[in-house]
């Protein structure tokens, strides 16, 4: 054998060698600790992601989340007379929904000498209440009045704003 290789085991055999091999399993100790330890953190790191979605989809649930409502005159008969349906477009039901529609030639009408007491007058208050996700609720008639052409605001409110 060798003369440097026999000197390297003679040498590696007694303390010196000991001590390389103590710090060699040290080290893969710590490496091994910290492998867990990642691991353990992405665990709890996908836990965590999934309890915020399900915080954010309870919420949605209690507030009405992102979803809306929005109105769509249908079966409009020989009179001008239509009905007034009310849709929720969203995942999450809608609560406490209410609606003012401001019919805009009227008020065009009336601008000009607007007053406390007439500001309002013309306007018509849905009170719609709550609509399961993705469904829609009839609300009644809904008078269209003369002519071809009819311009509304329709201002929203609901629990989620």
């Amino acid at each position: 054998m060798h003369p440097v290789i026999t000197l390297l085991l003679r040498e590696l055999w007694g303390p010196p060698g000991l001590i390389l091999l103590a710090a060699l399993l040290g080290a893969g100790g710590v490496f091994g600790a910290d492998l867990q330890k990642n691991a353990a953190e992405k665990q709890v790191r996908e836990k965590s992601d999934k309890i915020a979605a399900l915080n954010e989809q309870i919420a949605g649930l209690v507030t009405g989340g992102d979803s809306f409502c929005y109105f769509v005159i249908t079966s409009i008969d020989p009179s001008n007379t239509g009905r007034l349906l009310a849709i929720n477009h969203g995942k999450f039901p809608l609560y406490e929904v209410a609606a003012r529609i401001v019919d805009l030639q009227k008020f065009e009408a009336k601008k000009d000498n607007l007053t406390l007491q007439n500001l309002f007058a013309d306007d018509i208050n849905v009170q719609v209440g709550s609509i399961a996700a993705d469904l829609a609720g009839l609300q009644g008639s809904f008078p269209l009045g003369e002519g071809d052409r009819h311009d509304y605001n329709i201002f929203f409110s609901a629990r989620n704003g």
